[in-house]
């Protein structure tokens, strides 16, 4: 069964308030429990335990703060990838905060690394991005329910809404103080952990998966409670390099390296090492040198130098392998360590002329680096409205309608719109980033430029109204204010959900030629519905 479908069967959200969310996940973006809740369809408490009920495991809501000790023992890039958080530990067992608890890859790779028993934490989406953008650093997008910007309603013609809709909003901070709180929300709360209520409840629910096992959820095999001593290898390349250990005898030893050719070198020279050099070619001192670090004058005839030889000696490496490891251009302390791997040495030496080691041997090879993503072209506006045609998903949406933009202005964003709080989503053209454009945040409690076109649902032309947040806006777009800029909004079934922001960079004119743009932009509105029907039909 389905999250909706338990919902619904549960009573908790009627049909008519789950159509509401599929729309709004369908523009928005999401997972369906995080829309309902920023919609105020649902309680966060109701989303976590119907979580708990639906994946039959331990579930949490509310603000929660993890243990330092826990967080530590993973590392915080392979939490924001894979959308976890280690909340509690203990001698045996680790408490992990996740979104999806069937990742039973990712439950293994913790417990494997860790050495503890997993349990699964199930909580909701945007608690999981607010817990990593705090504990992980992570960088997630904020929506208006991080900022508190959508709040429960009231039931329609409820004399609770009609006194609400009566009443002024009252401004309750100012811009620079709405700024200071998208900071926090984006770095995933207040610095100060003492916000958290003493007798706050982190984890609730009943940790399930505490029962005796049953038959394996899909096809997975049964595992015992504890965590057994000896685990499977994993691939090598979830393990860590490790230098091998290499035990050296006392008596191979190399001695310390000093400079010309000390008498016990020179004695040596007579030694076996020194007559055999003599009939080889090899000159006296270095035979001597060789003899030194106790190299055979064969070796030395073969061009290793001695210090080299003497390493790989020392190291294990035979002296005529050394030799033929240095005559094709592997250094002995590589050669090395492919013997003490189990790896020969002539494969040692094939990767050191290739630079890789073949397929097959101990050492992994190279990742590749992924080669950078082509800059986007414009699109005519035949080419975009096809496009726009073929959309299956809102980020097709915003690549078509961004791509259009480009032939005509310099700058051009799109913006998501939820209830008070503009965010920004996509940009394109001059100086813009996706890292920049996914940090904006304009508040609309009072009168502003944005708040007009959401009002007025029509275009605006014309210069931008200067304030602090628009201040803060134009300087994560990586410019200054336009002299005029074109801002177009898109709607959905009559309801602004996206701000279209264009101009021609700072102290520039903005053309006003937005006859084709607001053709494409009932195209934006037809391609949302027709996802919206193939999403309820899903």
């Amino acid at each position: 069964m389905r999250l909706g479908e338990l919902l619904v069967k549960d009573g908790l959200v009627s049909a008519a308030a789950l159509e509401e969310a599929l729309e709004s996940q369908v523009v928005h973006g999401g997972r369906l429990g995080t829309n309902l809740v920023e919609l105020g369809l649902l309680s966060e408490q109701d989303l976590a335990k119907t979580l708990g009920r639906l994946h039959n495991c331990a579930y949490a809501s509310g603000e929660m703060v993890p243990d330092p000790k826990a967080v530590a023992l993973v590392n915080p890039n392979e939490a924001d990838d894979k959308e976890f958080l280690p909340m509690r530990s203990d001698a045996t067992r680790l408490s992990v905060a996740v979104v999806n608890p069937h990742d039973f890859p990712t439950l293994d790779a913790i417990a494997f690394k860790t050495g503890k028993r997993v349990v699964p934490v199930v909580i909701p989406e945007f608690r999981m991005n607010q817990l990593l953008r705090r504990h992980a650093k992570a960088f997630r997008q904020l929506r208006a329910i991080d900022m508190n910007a959508v709040r429960p309603r009231p039931p329609k013609g409820a004399a609770a809404e009609l006194a609400k809709a009566a009443e002024r909003p009252p401004d309750l901070m100012s811009e620079e103080e709405f700024q200071s709180v998208y900071a926090q929300a984006l770095r995933g709360g207040s610095e100060a952990e003492a916000d958290v209520l003493e007798g706050e409840i982190i984890i609730t629910g009943e940790e399930v998966l505490e029962a005796p096992v049953a038959a394996p959820p899909q096809g997975r095999p049964a595992m015992p409670a504890a965590v057994p001593a000896q685990r499977a290898p994993v691939p090598p390349a979830a393990q860590k390099p490790m230098a091998p250990r290499v035990d050296i005898p006392a008596h191979m030893a190399p001695p310390v390296p000093v400079q010309g050719v000390p008498a016990q070198a020179a004695a040596r020279a007579a030694s076996p090492a020194g007559q055999g050099a003599a009939t080889q070619g090899v000159p006296a001192q270095v035979a001597a040198q060789a003899g030194a670090h106790g190299v055979s004058a064969q070796v030395a005839a073969q061009g290793v130098p001695a210090h080299l030889a003497a390493q790989a000696g020392a190291q294990g490496v035979p002296a005529h392998l050394a030799g033929q490891t240095g005559a094709q251009g592997v250094p002995a302390q590589v050669a090395a360590q492919a013997g003490a791997q189990g790896v020969s040495t002539q494969v040692a030496a094939q990767a050191g002329v290739t630079g890789a080691i073949p397929p097959g041997t101990a050492a992994s090879p190279p990742v590749a680096a992924k080669p950078a993503a082509p800059p986007p072209t414009p699109l005519t506006f035949p080419e975009a409205q096809a496009e726009l045609a073929r959309s299956s998903d809102r980020e097709d949406v915003a690549r078509t309608v961004l791509r259009f933009a480009m032939g005509k202005w310099r700058r051009c964003l799109l913006l998501s719109v939820q209830g008070n709080l503009v965010t920004g989503w996509h940009g394109m053209g001059q100086g813009v980033s996706d890292e920049g454009v996914r940090r904006i945040g304009v508040p609309l409690r009072d009168q502003s430029t944005f708040r007009l076109v959401r009002d007025l649902r029509s275009h605006y032309v014309g210069p931008v109204k200067r304030d602090a947040a628009m201040g803060m806006f134009y300087r994560l777009l990586g410019g200054g204010f336009p002299t005029t800029a074109v801002i177009l909004p898109l709607l959905v079934r009559g309801k602004v959900v996206h701000l279209l922001y264009v101009d021609n960079g700072p102290e520039q004119f903005t053309p006003p030629d937005v006859g084709e743009l607001l053709i494409l932009s009932q195209g934006v509105g037809r391609s949302y519905e027709a996802m919206m029907r193939r999403r309820k039909s899903a």
